[in-house]
């Protein structure tokens, strides 16, 4: 497939895709909680976007490493999720730092207290996902506490791609119906809070592994769709990607408080398998040079956004009452400071995680 999408190992229109979905959970978060700047959404906003994100980072973690020999062992999972670690645990301290010093000054009670300092443990070791209580300083960092079990997992993971199709195929047909099943007994369990589902990292890494073992059949139907006529691929696929995201839309809302996360995570797979062929004019969209160049800091984006909607969000109303203003205000601050981070900061704080994680390795 040479000179194609495939060819370079990155995949644009994830890149246009993935900006929305962060563009979702910075609306969920806005003030007033949970508004956005549309009004009340009528769908978890935050909840959908973070299935597409998992699926689509399993899916990318095996694209760029498919037909690649990789070990699975626990040195091989911890080089790979040590380089993820160095790239994101400086910008998550930041984020810690500045909502410690928020909750210091604005509920010094409960800041300074046992409870919060083991809390605060754990969230500097990025553990959060793993408790009970996973919304702690910087709210939005379970998602990393998550994602790391999966890139650490990454390597066990991949071994089932060396599998044949059908192996492959049953092993996602599996994991979806585990994942579906395990929902369903925690609803009728009142024991196992159902923050589990949204937080806790073997659920997520389901949803990681689905992602992933779309990769074969993606490469698939991309070898396919290359051999017939440019013209016709575009015009048909232009139009199942408008009907997969059509969809999407309509059932996050339409079936919000019918159906079960398992469900969305499914819809959440179709489009992501869809919108990652990026052969149709969607895909072309998603692929825009804004989206290509906020890839790049759209981890420190979603790191530092909750940090600042909390710290700065009550000063808004001071220039407007208006929930949009306060909004667009606050977006734009949020992407000034990750830009900033990335200009002036990264390179030279991921050098020195990388430093300190090679001297405990």
């Amino acid at each position: 497939m040479k000179g194609s999408a495939v060819s370079d190992k990155r995949i644009r229109s994830l890149d246009g895709l993935k900006a929305i979905m962060m563009l979702m959970i910075f609306c969920w978060h806005t003030p007033p909680n949970p508004a956005s700047p549309i009004g009340e959404p009528d769908a978890d906003l935050g909840a959908r976007a973070c299935e597409v994100l998992f699926v689509t980072a399993g899916f990318l973690v095996g694209y760029r490493q498919y037909g690649k020999l990789v070990t699975a062992s626990l040195r091989q999972s911890w080089d790979y999720v040590a380089a993820k670690i160095a790239r994101i645990w400086p910008v998550h301290f930041i984020a810690f730092l500045i909502i410690s010093v928020y909750l210091a000054v604005s509920a010094p009670h409960d800041f300074f207290s046992l409870s919060s300092a083991w809390k605060a443990v754990v969230n500097l070791c990025l553990l959060q996902a793993w408790t009970t209580d996973p919304f702690t300083f910087n709210s939005v960092s379970w998602f990393v506490s998550a994602l790391l079990f999966c890139y650490f997992a990454s390597p066990f993971l991949m071994s089932v791609l060396r599998r044949s199709r059908c192996v492959i195929a049953s092993a996602f047909a599996g994991c979806a119906a585990l994942r579906i099943a395990i929902e369903l007994w925690c609803g009728s369990n009142s024991v196992i809070p159902q923050i589990y589902l949204h937080t806790f990292p073997l659920i997520r890494c389901m949803e990681f592994f689905m992602g992933m073992l779309m990769v074969p059949a993606f490469y698939t139907v991309k070898e396919t769709l290359e051999s017939r006529d440019p013209a016709r691929v575009r015009a048909g696929m232009t139009a199942a990607e408008i009907l997969a995201a059509s969809a999407y839309i309509f059932l996050m809302y339409r079936m919000e408080g019918i159906w079960i996360r398992g469900y969305f995570v499914l819809a959440a797979c179709v489009l992501v398998f869809i919108c990652a062929l990026d052969s149709g004019a969607i895909g072309s969209l998603l692929s825009a040079k804004a989206f290509t160049l906020f890839a790049v800091i759209q981890m420190e984006f979603y790191l530092l956004h909750q940090v600042i909607i909390r710290v700065l969000g009550p000063a808004m109303t001071v220039i407007s009452q208006s929930v949009f203003v306060q909004s667009v205000i606050l977006f734009f601050i949020t992407l000034a400071a990750s830009a900033l981070y990335d200009l002036l900061l990264e390179e030279k704080c991921t050098a020195a995680a990388k430093r300190f994680l090679k001297q405990i390795r």
